[in-house]
């Protein structure tokens, strides 16, 4: 299939709106680079009923050859959008319906992770309409500091790490304004690594070290706030523990175009999930990226084999 005009579909209504429009803008700019007629098409919904939002995106994107995915969180990685672009007919980036469905779903994930032997975090989940009544008592035995954050959420938008009692009932509140279930989750003190997934092989591992200690909204996308090592100084063996259990989970959800697999390593050397992302960043403080660097491949080689690996993905799919 020859593709010559690409739609970014960026942008959207989501908690992620900013991180989107970066995202977009930048493989855009990589496409144009790459020979490609590549427009940005923003997915904001401007308030209209979703059948009628759908409808008009649709129409919008049916003289394009591909769409390259580019908004972050809601309908952007739940499947939603995946969902209109196959039942349309348009090939598009990164993972299937099922998997952006599955993945972002913090909860349904670490199930799903457990049941693979891929060690995570322990947690416990909280429906929204339960906020205003929770009790710290029924989660303390997860401990002090704890996390809590939004399941379907992104960005560490809503999230917050919990150091005394009295913080708790807060947090849940703020996490609820962004989901309708609130993930309880043991906070593991050591390291923070990712594994960057593309075609179904494990890109170097990296560390993430933010300055601040904590990568949140600000660290993860201010120039200059956090470090990163690539590859993350680690043993042979944890190397490819790590590498391995990502590639396991993210083949059992289907997601194999592109990817990336979060973790915290303890000060035992011990790893834990922490989420799969399916729509992971593409901005100049992006993980991605700095891992297929690490490979010696540009940010446009990035985009291109994204693309490739995409349509091989949609012309396998049964009719």
């Amino acid at each position: 299939m020859k593709i010559k005009k690409v739609a970014v579909l960026y942008g959207g209504d989501s908690a992620e709106r900013e991180v989107s429009l970066e995202t977009g803008k930048q493989i855009a700019e990589a496409l144009k680079k790459l020979g490609y007629n590549a427009i940005l098409v923003d997915s904001k919904t401007n308030g209209k009923p979703k059948q009628v939002w759908q409808k008009i995106l649709a129409e919008e994107l049916t003289e394009t050859d591909f769409v390259f995915l580019a908004y972050h969180g809601g309908e952007g990685e739940n499947g939603t959008i995946q969902g209109l672009l196959t039942t349309i007919g348009i090939p598009f980036s990164g993972a299937s319906v099922l998997c952006s469905a599955v993945a972002m779903d913090k909860d349904l994930t670490k199930r799903i992770a457990l049941n693979l032997g891929v060690p995570t975090a322990n947690w416990k989940l909280i429906f929204s309409e339960d906020a205003e009544s929770v009790n710290f008592k029924d989660f303390s035995d997860l401990g002090l500091p704890i996390i809590v954050k939004p399941n379907d959420g992104g960005s560490t938008i809503g999230l917050t790490i919990v150091k005394h009692e009295e913080e708790f009932a807060e947090a849940v509140k703020l996490a609820a304004k962004f989901s309708k279930k609130i993930l309880v989750e043991e906070f593991i003190e050591g390291r923070e690594l990712t594994v960057a997934i593309l075609g179904g092989k494990a890109l170097p591992v990296v560390e993430i070290k933010p300055h601040s200690g904590f990568y949140d909204y600000e660290s993860k996308y201010t120039k200059g706030k956090t470090d990163y090592e690539v590859p993350a100084q680690l043993t042979k063996e944890l190397t490819e523990k790590v590498k391995v259990d990502s590639l396991k989970l993210m083949k059992m959800i289907d997601c194999e175009v592109y990817g990336r697999v979060d973790y915290r390593l303890d000060n035992s050397g011990n790893h834990f999930l922490l989420e799969a992302n399916t729509l992971p960043g593409m901005t100049a403080t992006s993980l991605v990226p700095k891992a297929a660097k690490a490979t010696g491949m540009s940010f446009e080689d990035l985009i291109q084999s994204i693309l490739e690996l995409s349509l091989q993905k949609s012309v396998s799919l049964p009719n």
